[in-house]
């Protein structure tokens, strides 16, 4: 019965982990890019471990409130529009948990897209994912559950013929 239970558990596991690469690929695929929040500048509404979910869009588009992400030297950001410049191009942005607006304007071809819609808190895995410790992490899960998968199954068919001659 246990045996069972660790089979079902590890299925429902295994599962949920090819769903969610392959959810996060499907998005990928209709343009939809997945991020995840590192800092507290955007804290309440988006705060750190959150995973947003981002769409390009044309820069006509965007307008004071939205909330873009942006590539700022090597780092990608994401912080809520404060002002539009539409005669250069650029905007200036704010994260919401910081006093003053953020000091360059970004030009429009750094912005990445706008945040169609996040998960607060479901970030923290995919940061986790992000570094070696988590990519070991994630390898030995898999391992770990296809070698759990194995072991059961094979207990419950060496059972199956000792079950039968018991008839």
């Amino acid at each position: 019965m246990i045996r069972k239970i660790i089979n079902i558990a590890v299925n429902i596991i295994f599962v949920l982990m090819i769903l969610s690469a392959a959810a996060l690929m499907v998005l990928r695929a209709v343009g939809i890019t997945a991020y995840a929040v590192k800092t507290p500048s955007m804290y309440p509404v988006c705060p750190v471990g959150t995973m947003i979910f981002v769409v390009p869009a044309d820069f006509e588009d965007f307008s004071k409130g939205d909330i873009i992400t942006y590539r700022l030297n090597n780092a990608v950001v994401t912080h809520r529009i404060y002002e539009v410049d539409a005669e250069n191009r650029t905007v200036i942005t704010k994260g919401d948990n910081n006093n003053t607006p953020d000091g360059s304007p970004i030009s429009e071809r750094n912005i990445i897209g706008r945040v169609e819609f996040y998960i607060p808190y479901a970030g923290y895995l995919y940061i986790f994912a992000e570094t070696v410790y988590g990519k070991v992490a994630v390898a030995a899960a898999f391992v770990i559950l296809a070698a759990l998968s194995v072991l059961t199954r094979s207990s419950d068919d060496e059972k199956k013929p000792d079950e039968q001659s018991g008839d």
